[in-house]
């Protein structure tokens, strides 16, 4: 079921809610065990800001939840391309529905997918059956690699209780992509550091897109470079 989305304010800006006009797959929070669909897709109508569902409507509450360095080791679901770039944080392939269920039994609480909810909308009923939080973030290609969807990507470790969590596109590639632009915008990171973020998460042929972006190539010096070569 898909519907449009409402935005509720308690007043307060750490209870700001998000709820369905018409109903999605629950109630929409910024709680643990949410379901997110929309973030900066480059899509005609993309909104641009994480929209989250929730079995249990819970609202949000302050503080920040990034990875600890000092964290305890994540489990494996068994995705393609499985990497664990930081702890609470497995990025990789698409998961199957056993993985999914792995997932839970292994106590992962979020699900963070770059695939168009539009491709495959059952992942996002089934993590919430399952009592985990769904987010999307739809990355479809080098042009959806901004600063908005990588501070999305923020805004999802900043709320509490989100790890362990497992970030996924088809591949990898694109997941390695996004936690790099996220490292760097977000976290602060130096562009070297950011970019061997991403690779340890799985960034291949999106790596110079990336680069790019994060200022460590020159796109007239790539130019020359292939003209060369051709």
């Amino acid at each position: 079921m898909t519907a449009p989305l409402g935005l509720f304010s308690t007043g307060d800006r750490a209870s700001t809610t998000l709820v369905p006009i018409i109903g999605l797959v629950g109630f929409l929070s910024l709680g643990p065990g949410a379901c997110t669909t929309g973030v900066g897709s480059g899509e005609p109508g993309s909104s641009g800001v994480p929209h989250e569902a929730t079995a249990s409507g819970g609202e949000a509450e302050g503080g920040h939840d990034h990875p600890d360095p000092a964290g305890p080791p994540v489990p494996k679901v068994g995705i393609a391309n499985e990497r664990t770039p930081m702890p609470g944080v497995t990025t990789g392939g698409k998961p199957t529905e056993a993985h999914l269920r792995a997932a839970r039994a292994h106590g992962y609480r979020t699900v963070v997918s770059l695939l168009d909810p539009k491709d495959d909308p059952s992942e996002a009923l089934l993590v919430a059956e399952l009592g985990m939080r769904f987010v999307s973030i739809p990355i479809s290609g080098p042009n959806d690699l901004t600063e908005e969807s990588a501070r999305a990507l923020g805004e999802v470790f900043a709320q509490p209780d989100v790890l362990p969590l497992l970030l996924h596109c088809r591949s990898g590639n694109r997941a390695g992509a996004l936690l790099a632009l996220e490292a760097f915008h977000v976290e602060g990171q130096g562009a070297r550091e950011a970019l061997e973020r991403g690779l340890a998460a799985g960034l291949g042929s999106l790596r110079p897109a990336v680069e790019l972006r994060l200022g460590l190539s020159d796109p007239d010096a790539d130019r020359v470079d292939r003209k060369r070569t051709e």
